[in-house]
């Protein structure tokens, strides 16, 4: 196997002091394997990292302060190498990973960087340039444009060329920012502009390019590997076809369905841009495979990806020891693992609502709960989450990946689904229940879907309307509030100790602003205990309202996870309240199925409160990146009235009707708070008295 350890990696790390110049599970993971090398190892945390157990996982850790992203700051991170006594620096993925500024700083402190050189990271890191390195390798590339300069008529002109349906792309762009579909010419400017301002806030950089969009594309990526001197291998391809909001989903090797001929070619063609450039480390070269399975060059990210390990599982390597030993001048082998075996997928378990097109979710971790770790039973996690963890708008939304392997897709895809009923995430709203029904959709147990597929409904196999509570998961929510509150007896539950009273009445309803009151008056639930609860033994509840069953609540060793039994059916279900006493602010549920919030009456109307759509409010908190109306202007309902950055995503805040702007109560470059008032209208007299009636 390729990745059969040398006797001197024992040595490869002895006395040296690798920082880690990252954060969250890739601190972990590198850490790990690090320690193994004789690494001594040092991160890197912000305030807000407090609680992250990738603090724990590191030898020494170098606080940079109250500023979550410090981590985009070189100085700053150069200069924790130096107070960490250093020697190495490996950047992960993510923040500076890809920033050139940040090896050449790393030469300039006699700090040995774990990654290509400067200028290959430059050159790649430039798509526009990246694409004529690409088309002078020979490897296929979309028809393009130029930079686009500020001339307005040019774009039109350059989109013609290129033609429809097109992307806008931004020069420095990854992870899916920066970029813009263009359906019709009409679209273009918008388009564009909005291309550029988010690039210029993720980046730095505004410049963009058109390109084909290629339509129905599977996009599939080779692990490469380079030591800088002309050689270099593949380990494999992976399918990323999963995607939304231009981001991966789920990542698996070897991709289903693709014939071994399209494999081969593509694979070549990675290798073959990658001996070009003489590249230093671990690299991924990105395609788009069309229906036809003809590939073409989309990028090529000079760094570790996410879902590397899925590549280790299959190949049996440590990629991450691999980077270390090429940084060391170590050999590449003369060829490729030939014992690749089985298969392997992995989810990303991200803090982002699916229900309301994948909005990011910052907030405090109230419960979490991994699967067994177990690489024996083919089930890997990596996080760096625990109980009480705040993830800020400034990090991504992705805090966790749940990786599983099995002798072949089905089984790997089983014992994922698994793993997951097994996860409890908990506090902010995470894709973790939309996961689970991801792997249930036919077209994903079969493979093979496009890139498109879940911006599409997953042609209609996946809903994406928010799961409602049933009787059952409500009960359980009132029952673990009551046990929260205490002796019954506060303004939620009514209680009445008369004879012949039909129970405690109890409020709790999912929803937020956006659907707190579409819910019917008769859902407030009764609780009328069936018995005094003896030692031991659960209290049982007989639950009317627009339903009736008789319920229970079991305690368990773990307070977070409990078993409910609704008329005689018992399921292990996952709950957690937040608040105390006088101020219950939620109760947080999983049914192993869906994940859902309840809310008393004050809270719900607090956030109800919120729904007021002559104030444009931000939807979670983050920094405006613009905004593109001065007061007195006339706005239409629709109308994009702001953007707002969070969790490395642009969010447009849209006047919910038509008016004149009367007040803006926010500047770009301002941090926002959740529900912070960015602007008001002053609604059109027509819609005024709609609203009034």
């Amino acid at each position: 196997m390729i990745d059969t350890a040398a006797p001197s990696d024992e040595a490869l790390g002895r006395g040296a002091t690798l920082l880690i110049a990252n954060r969250g599970e890739i601190a972990v993971r590198i850490a790990r394997t690090a320690r193994r090398l004789g690494f001594r190892v040092a991160g890197i945390a912000t305030r807000a990292d407090a609680r992250s157990t990738h603090r724990d996982a590191c030898d020494v850790c170098i606080d940079l302060g109250d500023d979550p992203r410090a981590y985009l700051d070189v100085e700053s991170v150069v200069d924790a190498a130096r107070r960490a006594g250093a020697t190495w620096l490996h950047p992960g993925y993510g923040f500076l990973a890809e920033n050139a500024e940040l090896a050449r700083a790393c030469a300039g402190a006699d700090l040995r960087f774990v990654g290509p050189r400067p200028d290959t990271i430059e050159a790649m890191a430039d798509k526009a340039r990246a694409r004529a390195r690409a088309e002078a390798a020979g490897v296929p590339c979309l028809p393009a444009s130029a930079v686009l300069d500020d001339d307005v008529a040019g774009w039109r002109d350059a989109a013609e060329r290129v033609g429809l349906p097109l992307l806008v792309k931004a020069v420095a762009g990854g992870g899916g920012r920066g970029q813009r579909a263009v359906e019709a010419f009409d679209d273009l400017d918008d388009a564009v502009r909005a291309a550029r301002r988010e690039s210029q806030a993720a980046f730095g950089d505004d410049r963009v390019f058109l390109e084909r969009r290629l339509d129905g594309a599977r996009h599939i990526e080779v692990q490469v590997l380079g030591d800088g001197r002309g050689g270099a291998l593949h380990l494999g391809a992976r399918d990323c076809s999963i995607q939304r909001r231009r981001q991966k989903l789920l990542e698996e090797t070897p991709p289903p369905g693709l014939a071994q001929a399209a494999l081969d070619r593509l694979c070549q063609d990675a290798v073959e841009l990658t001996r070009s450039l003489d590249y230093l480390g671990a690299g991924t070269v990105e395609m788009l495979v069309d229906p036809a399975e003809r590939a073409v060059f989309l990028e090529m990210n000079t760094r570790l990806q996410v879902e590397h390990a899925v590549t280790e599982a299959v190949h049996g390597l440590d990629l991450v020891a691999w980077q270390l030993r090429l940084a060391a001048g170590r050999p590449l082998p003369a060829a490729p693992d030939p014992n690749r075996r089985g298969h392997a997928i992995e989810v990303r378990l991200c803090l982002e609502d699916p229900w309301d097109d994948f909005r990011p979710s910052p907030g405090r971790i109230i419960a979490w709960r991994a699967p067994d770790n177990d690489a024996s039973a083919g089930l890997r996690v990596d996080h760096a989450l625990a109980d009480g963890l705040a993830v800020p708008d400034a990090y991504d939304s992705m805090v966790a990946k749940v990786v599983a392997f099995g002798a072949t897709r089905a089984a790997a895809i089983e014992r994922l689904r698994a793993a997951l009923r097994d996860t409890v995430l908990l506090g902010p709203t995470s894709n973790l229940g939309f996961l689970r029904r991801l792997l249930a959709a036919p077209s994903v147990q079969r493979g093979g879907v496009d890139v498109g597929w879940v911006e599409r409904g997953g042609d209609g196999e996946l809903s994406l309307e928010r799961p409602r509570p049933g009787l059952g998961a409500r009960a359980a929510a009132a029952i673990a509030a009551s046990e929260t509150w205490g002796d019954p007896a506060g303004p939620l539950w009514g209680f009445r100790s008369s004879p012949g009273w039909g129970g405690w009445p109890i409020d709790l309803r999912a929803g937020g602003e956006e659907d707190a009151a579409d819910q019917p008056d008769d859902s407030t639930l009764h609780l009328l205990p069936l018995e005094s609860c003896a030692p031991g033994r659960p209290r049982r509840y007989r639950v009317t309202g627009a339903d009736a069953a008789d319920v229970a609540l079991e305690a368990g060793p773990d307070p977070i996870r409990r078993r409910l039994t609704v008329d005689g059916e018992t399921r292990r279900i996952a709950i957690a309240v937040e608040g105390a006493a006088e101020r219950l602010h939620a109760v947080h549920l999983d049914t192993g199925e869906d994940i859902v919030t309840l809310r008393p009456p004050a809270r719900r109307a607090a956030r109800a409160a919120h729904g007021d759509p002559r104030l444009v409010r931000a939807p979670m908190a983050g920094r405006l990146t613009s905004i593109a109306v001065t007061v007195g202007d006339s706005v239409a309902a629709g109308d994009t009235l702001a953007t707002l950055e969070a969790m490395k995503l642009e969010t447009p805040l849209r006047a919910q009707l038509g008016g004149t702007v009367s007040t803006i109560h926010a500047a770009v470059g301002q941090q926002v708070a959740q529900h912070g008032l960015v602007v008001e209208i002053e609604p059109l007299e027509a819609d005024a008295q709609t609203e009034a009636g």
